[in-house]
C-alpha cells in the first residue's frame, strides 16, 4: 500500500482518464479520475504542494464522505479521504483534496 504520505499530483498527473477502484465490503466501485488540479503554493513546512483530484463513478453511485481504499492497476493500492460532490444524470463526482 502507498503509503498517504507519499501521495502527490505528479503520482497522478499521467492516470488522469484511467480508472480506479474503490474496494468497499467486498464490491468494486470503478471511478475514472477527471482532473488533478494544483491548489497554490505549499505551507514552509508541508512536503508537497496541495492539490486535488476529481473521480467520475457512475450515475446512482451514493457514498458517505470518509476514507476509501482505491487501486489501480500500476499504482497499486492507497487510501485517501473522498467527498461527494455532485450527482447527476452523467456520473456522481467524488473530490479528494491534499494539503
Amino acid at each position: 500500500m502507498i503509503p498517504l504520505n507519499e501521495l502527490d499530483q505528479n503520482l497522478f498527473l499521467p492516470h488522469v482518464g484511467e480508472t480506479f477502484e474503490i474496494l468497499e465490503e467486498g464490491r468494486v466501485y470503478p471511478l475514472v479520475l477527471e482532473s488533478v488540479r494544483d491548489l497554490g503554493h505549499r505551507r514552509p513546512d508541508a512536503k508537497r504542494n496541495p492539490f486535488s483530484l476529481s473521480f467520475r463513478g457512475s450515475p446512482g453511485l451514493r457514498v458517505p464522505q470518509r476514507i476509501y481504499q482505491l487501486t489501480h492497476p500500476e499504482l497499486g493500492t492507497f487510501e485517501i479521504f473522498l467527498t461527494q460532490n455532485s450527482a447527476t444524470s452523467e456520473g456522481t463526482e467524488l473530490e479528494a483534496v491534499f494539503n
